[in-house]
């Protein structure tokens, strides 16, 4: 079996040369490690420097902890170290320690300082801001594609944007930005994405019946792009609220006007006054109403002493007016 040995694998062979097999030396044979308790090989470490130490690997190092043995993955990469590379290292450094199986191994992972979308987002926006684009109500969208660095911790970033291009008809972004720190190169990485304009969108908090009335607390905000939301969706929260779902609307998507209407004030096949006023005279009838009806709805009413069917201005519940051309229909 080959074993594929991690950085500065062969610095530490060099110190300490092993031959035959992959466990050739006895532990009477290891000079005693100064340190309280057995040796343990570590399971998963982080480290948040460059160089992997000998404490990182092994519990019980004692004074020999803090010797380096090997360079550390990039930040917020992790390396794995095997069994045999671990038992070289820890022959080398006089620890009395000898894997269980082959199989044994160490992971060590980098700690790191990540820029990821949002940052990119912030410095692009200020970028194009800066070029005269209003980006106030505005977000980038960057597709699937991972954009994310990784810095050493104790990295101070700078992010600086240094090309770029707006295509404003179609929204599309190109920008070239620089991240870098003090005292270390910078990485460059090309963006592409599209500004998106986006809307404050009054939603329902919960799904809701037909028929159900809609109140303020049944409302909550969402934000998404402009350009995506249909033509009649309720952008005002004030146009909503008071407001019954014609049908079943449901919670956490744009509202469109015909999803709601005014609240039914007179209902089909409910007995209703038919009333006609003027500055002289008051008369009224009985009638049956033969539409659902809204509040200011004209809807059709038969008078139910002549089966005449009229037209109707609905003003109350259970009330109904008719405008003087159709005072006939009251007889």
């Amino acid at each position: 079996m080959r074993y594929r040995l991690p950085p500065l694998a062969a610095f530490v062979i060099i110190l300490a040369p092993v031959l035959g097999s992959p466990f050739p030396l006895a532990a009477a044979d290891l000079p005693a490690a100064a340190a309280a308790g057995p040796v343990l090989a570590a399971d998963t470490v982080m480290v948040d420097g460059p160089l992997v130490r000998l404490g990182d690997l092994f519990h019980n190092a004692g004074d020999r902890a803090v010797k380096p043995v090997a360079y550390a993955p990039d930040p917020g990469r992790s390396a794995r170290f095997d069994a045999r590379w671990l038992f070289r290292v820890a022959a080398a450094h006089g620890l009395d320690w000898r894997p269980a199986t082959v199989h044994d191994h160490v992971v060590v992972e980098r700690d790191s300082i990540i820029i990821g979308r949002d940052d990119f987002e912030a410095v692009i926006l200020e970028a194009l801001a800066d070029q005269g684009v209003n980006t106030r109500e505005a977000a980038m969208h960057f597709g699937n594609r991972p954009i994310r660095l990784h810095l050493p911790t104790d990295a101070v970033p700078a992010l600086a944007v240094e090309d770029l291009s707006y295509d404003p008809r179609r929204g599309h972004v190109h920008a070239v930005v620089a991240v870098g720190s003090e005292g270390r190169a910078a990485q460059r990485l090309r963006i592409l994405g599209q500004l998106q304009i986006m809307a404050e969108v009054p939603v329902l908090a919960r799904t809701l019946r037909a028929g159900e009335i809609i109140t303020g607390r049944d409302i909550r905000w969402i934000t998404q792009p402009r350009r995506s939301l249909q033509a009649d969706v309720v952008l005002v929260a004030e146009d909503l609220v008071g407001m019954t779902a014609r049908r079943g609307v449901r919670a956490g998507v744009p509202v469109m006007a015909s999803d709601v209407r005014q609240p039914v004030v007179v209902g089909k096949g409910e007995a209703v006054t038919i009333v006609l006023q003027t500055s002289y005279m008051l008369l009224t009838a009985r009638g049956r109403a033969l539409q659902d009806g809204p509040r200011g709805a004209a809807i059709r009413v038969s008078n139910t002493q002549s089966n005449q069917v009229i037209e109707a201005t609905v003003v109350g519940p259970g009330k109904v007016a008719v405008r003087p051309g159709v005072a006939s229909g009251l007889r």
